[in-house]
Protein backbone atom coordinates (compact mmCIF):
# COMPACT_ATOMS: atom_id res chain seq x y z
CA UNK A 1 0.00 0.00 0.00
CA UNK A 2 1.25 3.05 -0.65
CA UNK A 3 0.19 7.01 -0.82
CA UNK A 4 -1.30 9.13 -3.44
CA UNK A 5 2.25 11.50 -3.33
CA UNK A 6 -0.04 14.81 -3.08
CA UNK A 7 -2.23 13.27 -0.10
CA UNK A 8 0.49 12.37 1.85
CA UNK A 9 2.53 15.75 1.42
CA UNK A 10 -1.23 17.44 2.36
CA UNK A 11 -1.20 14.94 5.47
CA UNK A 12 2.23 16.11 6.24
CA UNK A 13 1.88 19.20 6.14
CA UNK A 14 -1.26 19.64 8.36
CA UNK A 15 0.12 16.58 10.61
CA UNK A 16 2.90 18.92 11.30
CA UNK A 17 1.53 21.88 12.33
CA UNK A 18 -1.82 20.19 14.10
CA UNK A 19 -1.15 16.72 14.96
CA UNK A 20 -3.68 13.74 14.69
CA UNK A 21 -7.31 13.38 16.09
CA UNK A 22 -6.24 10.87 18.83
CA UNK A 23 -3.01 12.92 19.86
CA UNK A 24 -3.34 17.24 19.28
CA UNK A 25 0.48 17.42 20.49
CA UNK A 26 2.11 14.84 18.64
CA UNK A 27 3.26 17.45 15.73
CA UNK A 28 6.44 17.18 13.70
CA UNK A 29 9.57 18.42 14.56
CA UNK A 30 10.07 21.10 11.65
CA UNK A 31 7.28 22.82 12.40
CA UNK A 32 8.72 23.30 16.20
CA UNK A 33 10.15 26.62 15.21
CA UNK A 34 7.82 28.03 13.21
CA UNK A 35 6.67 31.31 13.60
CA UNK A 36 2.61 31.89 14.32
CA UNK A 37 1.59 33.16 10.88
CA UNK A 38 3.62 29.84 9.08
CA UNK A 39 1.89 27.64 11.47
CA UNK A 40 -1.04 28.93 10.39
CA UNK A 41 -1.10 29.35 6.43
CA UNK A 42 -2.69 27.20 4.29
CA UNK A 43 -0.69 24.98 1.33
CA UNK A 44 -2.62 27.14 -1.09
CA UNK A 45 -1.26 30.07 0.64
CA UNK A 46 2.07 28.43 1.21
CA UNK A 47 2.30 27.57 -2.50
CA UNK A 48 0.99 31.10 -3.67
CA UNK A 49 3.76 32.22 -1.48
CA UNK A 50 6.65 30.33 -2.38
CA UNK A 51 7.56 28.81 0.89
CA UNK A 52 10.73 26.47 0.14
CA UNK A 53 8.50 23.99 2.21
CA UNK A 54 5.67 23.59 -0.77
CA UNK A 55 8.82 24.52 -3.58
CA UNK A 56 10.53 21.61 -2.30
CA UNK A 57 9.17 19.60 -0.41
CA UNK A 58 11.53 16.92 2.11
CA UNK A 59 10.69 13.52 1.75
CA UNK A 60 12.25 10.51 0.13
CA UNK A 61 9.30 8.76 -1.81
CA UNK A 62 10.61 6.18 -4.36
CA UNK A 63 11.84 3.88 -1.48
CA UNK A 64 8.85 2.37 -1.04
CA UNK A 65 8.44 0.96 -4.38
CA UNK A 66 12.66 1.35 -5.82
CA UNK A 67 14.38 -1.20 -3.84
CA UNK A 68 17.98 0.04 -1.74
CA UNK A 69 20.30 0.28 -4.86
CA UNK A 70 21.94 3.31 -5.98
CA UNK A 71 19.61 4.63 -8.13
CA UNK A 72 16.75 4.58 -5.98
CA UNK A 73 18.34 7.03 -3.29
CA UNK A 74 17.16 10.39 -4.93
CA UNK A 75 17.95 12.42 -1.72
CA UNK A 76 19.36 15.79 -3.13
CA UNK A 77 18.99 14.09 -7.11
CA UNK A 78 19.03 16.30 -9.88
CA UNK A 79 15.79 15.95 -12.49
CA UNK A 80 17.59 13.41 -14.72
CA UNK A 81 17.98 11.00 -11.68
CA UNK A 82 14.58 11.54 -10.36
CA UNK A 83 13.51 10.48 -14.15
CA UNK A 84 15.91 7.47 -14.39
CA UNK A 85 14.53 6.47 -10.85
CA UNK A 86 10.37 6.85 -11.98
CA UNK A 87 11.05 4.92 -14.72
CA UNK A 88 13.10 1.96 -13.09
CA UNK A 89 10.63 1.87 -10.19
CA UNK A 90 7.38 1.54 -13.00
CA UNK A 91 9.72 -1.29 -14.20
CA UNK A 92 10.43 -2.99 -11.15
CA UNK A 93 6.70 -3.04 -10.14
CA UNK A 94 5.30 -4.33 -13.12
CA UNK A 95 7.75 -7.04 -13.04
CA UNK A 96 7.63 -8.04 -9.22
CA UNK A 97 4.90 -6.67 -7.70
CA UNK A 98 1.44 -8.82 -7.53
CA UNK A 99 -0.86 -5.59 -6.54
CA UNK A 100 -0.08 -1.72 -5.01
CA UNK A 101 -2.73 -0.90 -3.13
CA UNK A 102 -3.59 2.90 -2.61
CA UNK A 103 -4.24 3.96 0.72
CA UNK A 104 -6.83 6.99 -0.57
CA UNK A 105 -8.63 3.58 -2.66
CA UNK A 106 -8.36 1.38 0.28
CA UNK A 107 -11.90 -0.16 0.10
CA UNK A 108 -11.93 -1.04 -3.39
CA UNK A 109 -8.17 -2.29 -3.51
CA UNK A 110 -9.32 -4.30 -0.16
CA UNK A 111 -11.99 -5.60 -2.81
CA UNK A 112 -9.41 -6.40 -5.62
CA UNK A 113 -7.37 -8.42 -2.66
CA UNK A 114 -10.63 -10.66 -1.95
CA UNK A 115 -11.23 -11.20 -5.24
CA UNK A 116 -7.75 -12.11 -6.74
CA UNK A 117 -6.53 -14.10 -3.41
CA UNK A 118 -9.54 -14.84 -1.23
CA UNK A 119 -8.00 -17.53 0.80
CA UNK A 120 -6.32 -14.75 2.62
CA UNK A 121 -8.53 -11.63 2.07
CA UNK A 122 -11.95 -13.47 2.27
CA UNK A 123 -14.20 -11.08 4.04
CA UNK A 124 -11.29 -8.30 4.88
CA UNK A 125 -13.74 -5.54 3.83
CA UNK A 126 -16.52 -6.54 6.46
CA UNK A 127 -13.69 -6.80 8.98
CA UNK A 128 -12.16 -3.13 8.35
CA UNK A 129 -15.49 -1.50 7.91
CA UNK A 130 -16.96 -3.21 11.33
CA UNK A 131 -14.18 -3.79 13.45
CA UNK A 132 -13.91 -1.67 16.43
CA UNK A 133 -10.24 -1.33 17.02
CA UNK A 134 -9.35 -0.86 13.67
CA UNK A 135 -11.65 2.33 13.64
CA UNK A 136 -10.55 3.55 16.56
CA UNK A 137 -6.90 3.44 15.01
CA UNK A 138 -8.14 4.97 11.70
CA UNK A 139 -9.41 7.74 13.46
CA UNK A 140 -7.16 8.47 16.31
CA UNK A 141 -4.24 8.52 13.29
CA UNK A 142 -5.92 11.00 10.98
CA UNK A 143 -4.40 14.33 10.62
CA UNK A 144 -6.50 17.01 13.01
CA UNK A 145 -7.76 20.12 11.12
CA UNK A 146 -6.42 18.79 7.80
CA UNK A 147 -8.00 21.14 5.32
CA UNK A 148 -8.55 20.37 1.54
CA UNK A 149 -5.77 21.45 -0.97
CA UNK A 150 -7.10 23.73 -4.24
CA UNK A 151 -7.67 21.96 -7.58
CA UNK A 152 -4.54 24.63 -8.44
CA UNK A 153 -2.22 24.05 -6.11
CA UNK A 154 -2.86 19.92 -6.69
CA UNK A 155 -2.07 20.84 -10.16
CA UNK A 156 1.03 22.35 -9.58
CA UNK A 157 2.28 19.79 -6.87
CA UNK A 158 2.07 16.76 -9.68
CA UNK A 159 3.71 19.11 -12.47
CA UNK A 160 6.46 20.76 -10.12
CA UNK A 161 7.91 19.64 -6.84
CA UNK A 162 6.20 16.35 -6.82
CA UNK A 163 6.52 15.00 -10.62
CA UNK A 164 8.38 12.34 -9.83
CA UNK A 165 6.77 11.45 -6.05
CA UNK A 166 9.59 13.15 -5.39
CA UNK A 167 10.58 14.64 -1.90
CA UNK A 168 13.89 15.26 -0.37
CA UNK A 169 14.21 14.36 3.27
CA UNK A 170 12.42 12.31 5.36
Amino acid sequence: MIRDPVERFVSEYYHCRHGTEGNPTLKGTNCKYMTRDRLDMTIDECIKNRIDECMEPEFEYFMWLCGSEELCRTKNANYQKKMLTSEFTKHRVLRFYYIVGIVEDFEPTLELLEYLLPTFFRGARAVYKTNKEIQLARNNTRTNSRLQISESSRRFLKQGPLKYGQFKNG
